[in-house]
């Protein structure tokens, strides 16, 4: 990666909102930071029986803003 490309193009912050725990860890050796998240997600999956533990194990989520409200 080389860095964050935000600090190339001469960006004041670059906000990503990350789950997966491996991807999280590679964006930190790449010069991110974590900081404390305001979104909240919610999700309930009527149509399909899920596998336990569904809920707990987000690294194989992916959410968009286009997804929910959280776009606004």
């Amino acid at each position: 990666m080389g860095g964050p490309r935000g600090a190339l193009e001469d960006s004041d912050k670059v906000r990503c909102h990350v789950m997966h725990a491996n991807l999280r860890r590679v964006l930190r050796r790449n010069g991110y930071f974590q900081v404390k998240s305001t979104i909240e997600v919610s999700v309930k999956v009527n149509a399909v029986q899920v596998p336990k533990g569904f809920y707990g194990d987000t690294d194989t989520w992916h959410i968009t803003y286009g997804d929910s409200d959280q776009d606004h």
